[in-house]
């Protein structure tokens, strides 16, 4: 047991009724260093539920009579959910390595927010669900969309607890088109509300009062689509139309909007954990908004959506998507009514009557913006691979004409990799070169081209195609890629800004494609 070779090892132990021994047994492993341990529970004993067992002194044991609380009863863990692969608002803004998934927030922060009032959701998947609670609310509602989401309310009906933590355990792929991204966000917000609607949640007796707000929360989240598109077309309205929604003198509408939108700003930031701003919502809230407005009237209006199609998240690589960009019509007319009514409303004020139009101008400044950003996701981006590339520095032998090489990975992913080695490496473009990449718990052998080489610094780097030997080695390669936590950011980068977001995309989408212009060193 002292051997060094045992801490790579996974103890799995399923348990079938199992009694106090079973503690003791995971016991005697954590003291001898064997600390990964996976207990597949039946369900049968009391060991599901936490308050039933507690750890003292690093041992787990029994609790005592008089430390039970028989009517806590946990029926479901969710973790957050956690994706490979650059959403489509890191991908789209070429953002990969300035912000994190826009799920993030809710996953992360929201839903583990949510505990305080016991209405932690259910998000479909990277869960455990306690059988016995399942029995109880007979099995998965069947009348919503968003089976998850009720499953997670009625389970709270039921007398469960729900809880949501911040550590991710597994990881997906996340959707990489637009089209099905807005059908994905219009089945989230039907289903929520045809959950809340079907459950009564709002007003149930059996929530407590803070968990009636938190879905009244749920509720109006869905409505503030609409609020946005008030939000933009207002000001539009008075400097365009002359239209005027509100008969206020300056400082008055100054004393009644900036202590909120401080306020908001600042909660933003103690809330979020660096993972989403004020700006970001703005962003996110303006690209959706057009296409949410209607289906949330409609459920609102008990005119349900009964049938839904699962999101696609296959990837199209080296295909462009123009018609795409029909999708940004809505945020193009409102961008131009935007500049318009700016130019207008400015024209000729000068002194303190710029001044005091400071609120509009700022007001129409600030939604140009966001309508910016909402224009350049719809415009896309076109993909070359069709799996994704995830960081990863790991050990490799190269092996080429009785030669062999060590060096270190940059990249992985299921058709190539990219390396660094720390001197020129003579490796012919057709050649086929024989690939071992090795990890403290996988070894999976390769069989490759290189495909492009440059010089970085004081490295050499290699990008190849590779293809595993056999099944077993495609098998290894598979948790070599995937065994682990993704390498995109998970907090937004604080030193990026508009200005800094518009020069990148502008650069990136008037340049030439960098593999149209990036060229393989030849060694000799």
């Amino acid at each position: 047991m002292k051997d060094q070779n045992h801490k790579k090892a996974i103890i799995l132990i399923p348990a079938f009724e199992p009694d106090q021994s079973l503690l003791s047994y995971v016991n005697a492993l954590q003291e001898h260093g064997l600390l990964d341990i996976i207990i597949v529970d039946d369900g049968s004993g009391p060991y599901f539920l936490l308050s039933e067992f507690i750890k003292e002194d690093g041992v787990w044991r029994l609790r005592k009579e008089g430390e039970k609380d028989n009517t806590w009863k946990l029926g479901l863990v969710q973790t957050p959910q956690s994706f490979y692969n650059p959403d489509l608002f890191q991908f789209n803004l070429f953002a990969e390595g300035i912000i994190p998934n826009e799920q993030d927030f809710f996953s992360k922060e929201v839903n583990v927010l949510r505990n305080a009032s016991n209405a932690a959701a259910y998000t479909g998947s990277n869960a455990v669900i306690s059988r016995q609670a399942m029995e109880d609310i007979e099995g998965f509602p069947l009348k919503t969309i968003t089976e998850d989401f009720e499953t997670s309310i009625r389970l709270q009906q039921a007398g469960y607890i729900t809880y949501a933590t911040e550590e991710v355990q597994a990881a997906g792929l996340t959707t990489t088109m637009i089209p099905d991204m807005i059908k994905q966000r219009v089945r989230w917000a039907r289903g929520v509300l045809q959950s809340l609607q079907n459950t009564g949640a709002i007003f149930s007796k059996k929530f407590s009062s803070s968990a009636r707000v938190t879905y009244l929360n749920s509720f109006l989240y869905w409505w503030s689509f609409f609020n946005r598109l008030v939000f933009i077309m207002a000001p539009i309205l008075f400097a365009l139309f002359d239209f005027q929604i509100v008969n206020t003198k300056f400082w008055n509408i100054v004393i009644f909007w900036l202590p909120p939108y401080l306020c908001y700003g600042r909660a933003m930031r103690y809330l979020s954990s660096d993972i989403r701003t004020q700006h970001w919502s703005q962003v996110v809230d303006t690209i959706f908004m057009p296409y949410l407005i209607l289906p949330v009237l409609l459920e609102t209006l008990h005119i349900h959506e009964k049938k839904f199609k699962v999101t696609n998240k296959e990837k199209e690589a080296g295909k462009d998507r123009p018609y795409d960009f029909w999708y940004a019509i809505p945020h193009i007319l409102l961008l131009a009514l935007s500049i318009i009514a700016m130019f207008r409303f400015v024209h000729e004020k000068y002194g303190w009557t710029l001044f005091y139009s400071s609120i509009i101008i700022f007001w129409l400044a600030y939604n140009i913006v966001s309508l910016c950003y909402a224009i350049f996701f719809m415009l896309g981006r076109r993909a070359y691979r069709r799996s994704e590339r995830i960081q990863a520095s790991e050990t490799v032998y190269i092996r080429y004409k009785n030669q062999s090489y060590q060096a270190v990975t940059g990249d992985v992913s299921e058709q190539g990799i990219s390396f660094y080695a720390s001197s020129p490496i003579y490796l012919p473009e057709k050649d086929v070169i024989q690939i071992v990449i090795e990890t403290e718990r996988y070894k999976a052998r390769l069989e490759g081209s290189i495909v492009y080489v440059r010089q970085e610094k004081e490295v050499w780097r290699y990008s190849a195609t590779v293809t595993p030997l056999d099944e077993t080695d495609k098998r290894q390669y598979m948790q070599i890629i995937y065994d682990r936590l993704h390498s995109l950011p998970k907090k937004i980068d604080p030193w990026v800004t508009f200005y800094d977001d518009m020069l990148r995309n502008i650069r990136k989408r008037v340049t030439s494609p960098f593999m149209k212009k990036r060229s393989r060193r030849t060694l000799k």
